[in-house]
């Protein structure tokens, strides 16, 4: 005897013996191989992370290497996130800055001192696989200074490039 698929009785079940299990009355052999195939979609689905930080440890140590060398007051370890190449970008509502060395030098010239770069904290930090090497990611930021507390958003496309994970596009904007 054939059943339809979907089951329209899924639900929890006991078997003669009292035994308690998951399926549904009238399964047949096609059914019972197309079930599990789903299971494991499904499975796959849900420990993708769906955009949870904690499942992408590999990109968050780019950013907590970021962090630490920025409060360290050392912009060029800070820079080791970004990839090195004329085609990174960093934008702001001010406008777009292109190429590594050019983000560089900007960043140098702002602070210009260790003591001007203050504390920097990222934080709701969401992370989605675009692909099997590219991610996005995107999270807050609040920068303790003498001033008080610059705080906003950013915006990062990483790419794996040569096993290691980097910026290729970075959009940062402070609150109002």
């Amino acid at each position: 005897m054939m059943t339809r698929w979907p089951p329209s009785e899924v639900g929890c079940r006991t078997d003669a013996g009292g035994h308690r299990f998951f399926g549904y009355a009238g399964a047949d052999a096609r059914s019972l191989l197309v079930y599990p195939r789903w299971m494991i979609v499904a499975c796959l689905f849900l420990s993708s992370g769906c955009g949870s930080a904690v499942q992408h440890p590999e990109i968050l140590a780019v950013l907590e290497a970021q962090q630490a060398a920025w409060n360290r007051g050392d912009i060029d370890q800070f820079m080791q996130g970004y990839w090195v190449s004329d085609n990174l970008t960093f934008g702001t509502p001010e406008g777009q800055t292109r190429g590594w060395q050019a983000i560089r030098d900007r960043f140098k010239a702002k602070y210009q001192h260790a003591g001007q770069m203050g504390k920097l904290t990222f934080d709701r930090l969401t992370v989605a696989r675009t692909g099997p090497d590219t991610a996005d990611v995107s999270g807050t930021f609040h920068l303790s200074v003498s001033e008080g507390v610059r705080s906003g958003r950013f915006y990062l496309k990483m790419r794996r490039i040569d096993a290691q994970w980097v910026i290729v596009q970075d959009f940062t904007t402070p609150d109002s």
